[in-house]
This record gives structure tokens, sequence and C-alpha cells, in this order.
């Protein structure tokens, strides 16, 4: 088997893609529950004797009675992590600090994507539903905790805090060098190619996510099952079988080699249970040296 990492793909790869995939985005509200409060900084300059501009007091709204706020962030942030799992960066930059924008979403996995992302929303709601209700009580408790601090002005009304919250998906095509319009001829074969290139080397970086995600959950596999006494969680294996159902979604440069990895992840875990492998040490030995063995195969 060749290595993972594709030097280069086909010249029709991002034909492919377009023909079989989209992009996706999901855009996140969240109501921070801060305030810049310039009286505290004011009186710490005039402490310790400092002048000019030398930063911001950010007074946290909610001190000791933000529970059910936390709550309803994580279960926003939620929605943002599913979103993750299904989807493919689709960035120019793979080795940018932080990757923003649309990810590839395959044809194949929208319906999913669509389920899913819906019971995280629903979810997410709910926690917020949850924290609007406790609001009044948690600023009543907030102010009293900040004491001298606390300012009774600082705190919207119910219904304004839940306008600061929001979940949107968007959804776009591939764009297709096609869209260029109203250039010399000279021009836009010039940008049409640009395009191609960038998204050539983004379709090599999708690709490549793909297959880390594949070495990542089997090197997880491995470590957590190697010691006969290990602890795992069922997690651990069902991240390895979950990838049966991913990759042929996520392929969308119709690479070679895949079904020969899903016939191999397949045996590996396709008949075995988290309980059989707590049970049954050889059972479990038999998938550690199958992972292994992937491992060293798709390592190339």
């Amino acid at each position: 088997m060749n290595a993972l990492t594709p030097k280069s793909l086909a010249a029709d790869v991002i034909d492919a893609v377009r023909e079989t995939a989209l992009l996706a985005d999901v855009t996140l509200c969240l109501w921070a529950a801060e305030r810049t409060d310039k009286k505290i900084m004011d009186q710490a300059k005039q402490q310790a004797g400092a002048v000019g501009n030398v930063g911001r007091a950010i007074k946290n709204l909610l001190a000791g009675a933000d529970h059910d706020l936390k709550d309803a962030r994580s279960a926003f942030g939620g929605v943002r992590a599913q979103h993750y799992a299904l989807t493919l960066p689709w960035v120019s930059d793979p080795h940018a600090e932080r990757q923003r924008g649309p990810r590839l979403l395959p044809n194949m996995m929208f319906d999913r994507y669509m389920g899913e992302m819906a019971r995280k929303r629903t979810a997410a709601m709910a926690a917020l539903d949850k924290f609007i209700d406790s609001y009044p009580a948690c600023a009543v408790q907030a102010q009293a905790n900040l004491a001298g601090l606390a300012d009774a002005d600082d705190y919207p009304a119910p219904d304004a805090v839940r306008a600061q919250f929001k979940v949107a998906f968007d959804f776009e095509p591939v764009p297709s060098g096609a869209g260029f319009r109203g250039l010399p001829p000279a021009t836009l074969a010039k940008l049409e190619t640009a395009l191609r290139r960038k998204q050539e080397a983004m379709a090599q970086g999708a690709a490549g996510a793909m297959w880390d995600e594949v070495l990542e959950r089997l090197g997880h596999l491995a470590a957590r099952l190697s010691g006969p006494a290990t602890r795992f969680k069922a997690s651990t294996v069902e991240g390895v079988q979950e990838l049966r159902g991913l990759l042929p979604g996520w392929d969308v440069g119709r690479d070679p080699r895949m079904a020969e990895v899903l016939a191999d992840i397949d045996r590996m875990v396709g008949a075995v249970t988290p309980q059989v492998m707590r049970d049954n040490l050889e059972a479990r030995a038999g998938v550690v040296a199958q992972a292994e063995a992937l491992t060293s195969k798709l390592r190339g």
C-alpha cells in the first residue's frame, strides 16, 4: 500500500469533490456575561501610582452563580464539536494556528449531518432555556457575591440575554473557476488555474486529515487495549467501528486504497464488542495486533 498522504492528486479530483461534496459552516453566538469596568481599573491605577492606558478590568457578571451558563455554553460547544466530527477541513493553509471557515461535507453524509446537528442544537436550546429560567436568581446571587463591584445596570433583561445566543448553519457549493465573469480570457484562465491548484492543495489537506483521524483512533485503541489489565471505555472500540460509516462518505477523492482499509477495519472490529474484549484476552490481543499492523500499513 502506498503512503496515505499523497504528494499529488489526479487532475480530476476537484471535479469529483464538486460532484460529491459541499461546504458547510456553523456559526455560534454566546453571551459572555462579562463587562469592562473602568472604575475598577481606575482604583487599581491609583493604588499602584500607575499612569496611562495600563489595561482593562473585566468583571464576571455571574461571579459564583454561573453553573447553568457554563452548561449552556458547553451544549453550544457540542454543536461545533459535532460539526467538526462529521466534516473535513477545507483550508488553504493546513498549518494555520486556527482553521476557520467552511468545512467539507460529503453529500453522502448530508442527511446524517442534518440529523445529528439538529439533535445537538435541540440539546443546546434546552440548556439555554434552563439557564434563562435561572438567570434572574443567578443575577441576584452574583451581585451579592460581587458586593461593592456590583452594578444592577450591567444586567440585561432575560429576553436580551437569550437574543445573544445563536446557532446558524450555512451551506455552499465548492466554487468553480467558471464562476469568474467579465474579465479578459487570459486573466480568466489564470484565475481558474490558480483556483484549481489551491483547491487541489485543500483536497490534499482534507484527505490527510481523514487518514490522520484513522491513525489517531487506531493508536488510541492499541494503546488502551495493549495491557491485559488496562481499563478502557466502550467508545475506544466504537470510535474505530464508526470509521466504517465515516470513511466511505469522507472519501470524496475516491482513493483506490479505501476498500482495502475498510476491509481491514471490518476484520479487526466488525464482529467484536467492548465486552468481548474485556472478557476474552485472546480476542483483545488479536485486535491490538491488527490495529498495529494497519497503523504500520497506513504509515507506508
